[in-house]
């Protein structure tokens, strides 16, 4: 698989992972009869331990710091200082590219949910 294969499959799976538990906060004001099972908030689910968990470890661990790492060696993260203005430069890599920053922000929000990292 190349880099950028690796890069979108990390990314996949953490937003699947969170997708699957990131479920509305808000109950349904009616129960329907044929529906027993009412989902629940992302802050009413913890894990600890299992399979789930030994994946979030390596997600927080492993996964997150290398797609950081990797939205700034190929200049996404300076895309957006560029706009801002504090660097000068042509936009590097796809149009799209912006939409990685924000996938991977919302993956440490999900993560920063569950634990709190001073880093």
């Amino acid at each position: 698989m190349t880099r950028f294969a690796h890069f979108y499959l990390r990314v996949s799976i953490i937003l699947l992972f969170f997708s699957l538990l990131a479920v509305s906060c808000k109950k349904p004001e009616t129960q329907p009869n044929d529906y027993p099972i009412i989902p629940l908030s992302i802050d009413e689910v913890e894990i600890t331990g299992g399979f789930w968990a030994s994946k979030i470890k390596t997600s927080r661990e492993v996964t997150v710091p290398h797609i950081l790492e990797f939205c700034k060696e190929t200049g996404r993260i300076d895309n957006f200082r560029k706009a801002a203005g504090e660097i000068e430069g042509p936009h590097l890599g796809e149009r799209y590219n912006d939409t990685d920053v924000f996938k991977t922000i919302e993956g440490v929000s999900y993560h920063l949910q569950y634990a709190k990292d001073e880093s």
